[in-house]
């Protein structure tokens, strides 16, 4: 990507500062300078594609901060994998699993030797108002998913297909999604299918049958 950070720890922990606007914070056994870091972020609308590759020699952690009205992620391993614990529940991800972070409370990660990841950060707001008004689901139902949800990425492939669209897009010479004409409706679409695909509070309703041509409020 255009925008690629290249560095040490310093620069892992104020990439990470920034993007997240200081709610995560990177630890490192390790902190030689030479130890390898590449962080990149691209933005589809208001969704935005986070990459990070770590290579360290000792252990590594991330400490992020959640609110109840923060956007959902999805962490796609790439290369590697590492441990992740919020409240009581602790996962192992893998190459080839999806985790899905849309609950309050500390996420803690760990992690040895080298990482590829991407995060993919979707705006709450963006998907209640979408089941609002596509689905009829009452405002005040707000969309809720199962702390530290794990998912095979092969269970979910257009997901999957699309997202490595958008990204393989980004580093072409002309980006189709640079335009914010295109972008728009490419956020939407991806808000759809993760809807569509991801196990959450109002799954039945997004996916049963309806009309295909009369909304649901006709």
């Amino acid at each position: 990507l255009r925008n690629m950070r290249r560095g040490g720890w310093r620069t892992a922990q104020e990439h990470m500062r920034s993007l997240t606007n200081g709610r995560c914070r990177f630890y490192a056994e390790a902190l030689e300078e030479n130890s390898h870091y590449a962080g990149a972020n691209l933005r589809l609308d208001r969704t935005s594609f986070q990459y990070f590759h770590y290579d360290w020699p000792g252990e590594c952690r991330t400490r992020t901060e959640r609110s109840a009205e923060q956007d959902v992620v999805l962490y796609i391993p790439l290369a590697g994998g590492f441990t992740a614990q919020q409240r009581a529940r602790t996962v192992d991800v893998k190459t080839g699993d999806i985790l899905v972070v849309g609950t309050a409370g500390e996420i803690r990660r760990t992690w040895l030797g080298r990482c590829e990841l991407l995060n993919v950060v979707l705006p709450l707001e963006a998907l209640n108002r979408l089941l609002v008004t596509e689905y009829g689901v009452d405002t005040h139902q707000a969309i809720q998913f199962e702390p530290l949800t794990l998912i095979d990425s092969d269970r979910v492939p257009t997901l999957m297909k699309f997202i490595e669209s958008i990204v393989r897009d980004a580093v072409t010479a002309t980006p189709v999604f640079a335009d914010p004409i295109a972008a728009r409706p490419a956020q939407a679409t991806l808000l759809h299918i993760l809807l569509r695909s991801l196990p959450h509070n109002h799954r039945d309703r997004v996916c049963s049958e309806r009309n295909a041509i009369a909304p649901y409020y006709v």
